[in-house]
């Protein structure tokens, strides 16, 4: 499985980028789950889209820590966050920019790197604006760069999400960031993954109780109440039957109840004490002070 981290600013439309994806990756027989993070709701905010790539059906449903590949639709995002955070060694990058890839100073060893300068696409097909529609330009990047999908493929399935002018532009910019994309290869030494002390103490906490619920036994991971076993349903009498001093039967005494259509107060109570139907309580009652008793019922 490929996971694939989206960096840009609201309005740039990286949600849209990552939704399109799915419909083409689906055109491709390929499984494909896409999901936005947001931070404050307004334009111009630092946004995050998450993307799965499988050739089998995804289970995951969590946000994306560890990134294969992540893509940077705003150009000055790298300098006020740290978009590489989480980023596999060997991965890859693409970016909104000018510079070539190998200009491109990053904070892990990547692969691959690829470069576009997106704003000035969208500026020439879709006209200069504070915040440049720049997703469909670097979903064109990112197929040039990664390899992962069609060009094809995703200018047909922007079609199925956009019609008019809209539609066309929006293939327009795709292209020509696929043809205008820097891509640079690069020979990557993985280093192994030195985890801090503290850390590797909470990634051993973790693993102990991955195992213990794997086994179905108590962890001694301070986790708080994880459940390790999972309930077993039981047949049971019905409390009131099952507590009855005089063991009235209730069951059938509702039963009967049902069946006897309601009858008269005077006979209905008489055989309620007769078969001890009534419960325990009100079995102590004469059967002659019954008799006379005046039970009124709303059906």
């Amino acid at each position: 499985m490929k996971e694939v981290v989206f960096y840009a600013r609201g309005g740039q439309g990286a949600v849209t980028a990552a939704a399109v994806l799915v419909g083409a990756l689906s055109q491709e027989g390929k499984y494909a789950q896409a999901f936005p993070f947001f931070g404050g709701e307004r334009r111009g905010a630092p946004v995050k889209a998450f993307l799965r790539i499988d050739d089998k059906p995804i289970t995951t449903r969590s946000q994306i820590y560890k990134p294969d590949c992540i893509v940077v639709l705003d150009s000055k995002l790298p300098g006020s966050m740290n978009v590489y955070d989480g980023l596999k060694q060997g991965g890859i990058a693409v970016f909104n920019s000018s510079r070539s890839p190998s200009e491109i100073k990053t904070k892990v060893p990547l692969s691959k790197i690829g470069t576009v300068d997106a704003n000035q696409i969208a500026d020439d097909i879709f006209g200069s604006m504070a915040i440049p529609f720049t997703n469909f330009a670097m979903l064109g990047a990112f197929a040039a760069t990664t390899g992962w999908v069609g060009l094809d493929s995703i200018v047909e399935a922007s079609y199925s999400k956009f019609t008019g002018n809209t539609a066309k532009n929006n293939e327009k910019s795709t292209r020509a960031a696929f043809k205008a994309a820097q891509v640079m290869n690069f020979d990557v030494k993985v280093l192994p993954d030195v985890v801090p002390a503290a850390q590797s103490v909470s990634r051993m906490l973790k693993m102990e109780l991955l195992l213990g619920m794997a086994v179905n036994k108590e962890s001694t991971a301070k986790t708080g109440s994880w459940r390790t076993r999972k309930p077993i349903a039981l047949d049971m009498l019905p409390p009131c039957t099952d507590n009855c001093p005089a063991g009235i039967r209730i069951r059938d005494y509702l039963n009967w109840w049902k069946k006897a259509g309601f009858p008269k107060p005077g006979n209905c109570c008489r055989k309620i004490i007769l078969f001890r139907l009534l419960p325990a309580g009100f079995a102590i009652i004469p059967v002659k002070a019954a008799v006379t008793v005046k039970i009124s019922m709303n059906r």
